[in-house]
């Protein structure tokens, strides 16, 4: 009686099929060549925060979707490329508003 009382209240607050539509919505999500960083940045942030996957993921799909004029730098950039989401997030500002 308890494990379906659980359950219930799972399925009432919380829908795996959502979840599973939200991560995919955010792999699938990327920059196109007209767009700024702004507009990326919050369709990124509407996924990521209905997700609670780790910081080194997050950076990861997040770089994933850039276009080719905010990956380039990045991935020849002096330092190694960040690993924390904070800072990729700050580096690819720093390099949008150059274009």
């Amino acid at each position: 009686m308890r494990k379906r009382k659980i359950k219930e209240t799972k399925s009432t607050f919380f829908d795996l099929d959502t979840v599973d539509e939200v991560a995919n919505m955010l792999d699938n999500l990327c920059m196109k060549l007209s767009d700024k960083i702004s507009t990326y940045n919050v369709d990124f942030m509407h996924y990521a925060s209905q997700l609670c996957w780790g910081n080194s993921v997050l950076c990861h799909h997040y770089y994933q979707g850039f276009s080719n004029q905010i990956q380039d730098p990045i991935s020849t950039w002096k330092q190694e490329k960040p690993t924390l989401f904070q800072n990729m997030y700050a580096l690819a500002m720093t390099i949008d508003h150059c274009y």
